[in-house]
């Protein structure tokens, strides 16, 4: 029997049911029958929720709130020791874990597969020690909830969201082989036509993001990833804000202070602007292979980004259109209401 704070009742049956209307035939009696092997009850409620069709559409209308963001701090996962990480190699659910995709404050993701196929998904898990918490596990929920609301090939979807027998959370996603932003500026330089695709890709996304109410909060370029398709996903919306809902904790700003606006670092309120900004950031570092800003301490750095008189931006180099460098300047505005608007951006 499942508990108030139990993520297998109405939490899971929300995502289940959302990503269960978007599926045709057979895809949609797979999930009901992978649903059912674990949980028989859920799966039957999930069988009335979808015969009722679109008068349950309006069933589930709260949002929890999340705390974690990603990191791509790991170069090569395959390089990790196995040993020291205890879920390397078990079971969960009907998946195996196989590899560390990368680790941040408040959880690891895991690339994981399904014996037997060639399925490959990515688990992403609240850490065992912030599972008790009642607080943190409503925020780890909401991420799932946040982002099963956008529905557009360039935003990364959240397909279940489950827990281990111990108690651990975890969201299931799919597996996306390719190479984030990050990793991709580390590499050599990037031509005029690759950074308007990255742009491109990012703003269609955000355009998908920002219509259905949400602020993504944490743009960066390890939440940016290129498939094997030559698609450009967002990730992680760990710091979303969703109308008036504030997926974060207090007044502290949260993110990853590079690509942080001034709005952010001053607390006060942030609009869909605020990833305009970070946007224009991740610009700059494609077009001129650094970062507009680089204190050598927290505080230097948090100054250089709320500097009144704004960012300095160069002329672009020979072979980049000029007129890149004014987009540049408009989206590091310091004031988010000079900052262009997406369809400004059409152009690129």
């Amino acid at each position: 029997m499942t508990t108030p704070g139990d993520v297998r009742s109405g939490d899971r049956l929300e995502i289940l049911f959302d990503r269960a209307l978007r599926l045709p035939e057979p895809a949609r009696s797979s999930l009901l029958e992978h649903v059912r092997e674990e949980d028989p009850e859920m799966a039957d409620e999930l069988v009335s929720l979808l015969e009722v069709g679109d008068l349950a559409g309006g069933f589930f209308d709260s949002l929890g709130q999340t705390l974690f963001s990603g990191d791509d701090g790991v170069t090569d996962p395959r390089e990790l020791i196995p040993q020291v990480d205890p879920l390397y190699g078990s079971f969960v659910g009907r998946y195996r874990i196989d590899t560390v995709l990368g680790r941040g404050g408040m959880g690891t993701v895991y690339r994981a597969v399904v014996p037997g196929t060639d399925e490959e998904w990515a688990l992403k898990f609240l850490p065992a020690f912030a599972a008790a918490s009642e607080e943190v596990r409503a925020r780890f929920i909401a991420e799932a909830r946040v982002t099963s609301n956008v529905t557009h090939p360039n935003v990364s979807e959240i397909i279940d969201i489950s827990q281990t027998d111990d108690g651990r959370l975890y969201l299931v996603m799919p597996f996306y082989s390719g190479i984030t932003l990050s990793k991709r500026l580390k590499a050599e330089d990037m031509g005029e036509d690759e950074a308007r695709d990255w742009v491109r890709q990012t703003v269609a996304g955000l355009g998908a993001v920002h219509d259905s109410g949400i602020i993504h909060r944490d743009l960066t370029p390890g939440n940016l990833i290129r498939n094997g398709e030559d698609r450009v996903k967002i990730l992680d919306f760990g710091l979303a804000k969703v109308t008036d809902v504030t997926l974060g904790t207090g007044n502290r700003p949260l993110g990853t202070i590079t690509y942080m606006s001034p709005e952010q670092l001053t607390g006060v309120e942030v609009t869909y602007k605020t990833d305009l900004w970070s946007l224009g950031v991740m610009l700059f570092e494609m077009i001129w292979k650094r970062r507009p800003f680089a204190g050598s301490t927290l505080v230097a750095l948090t100054q250089q980004i709320r500097n009144p008189s704004g960012i300095e931006v160069p002329d672009v180099p020979a072979d980049f259109d000029p007129r890149l460098a004014d987009a540049v300047r408009g989206l590091l505005a310091q004031s988010a209401e000079v900052r262009p608007e997406l369809s400004d951006l059409d152009w690129i």
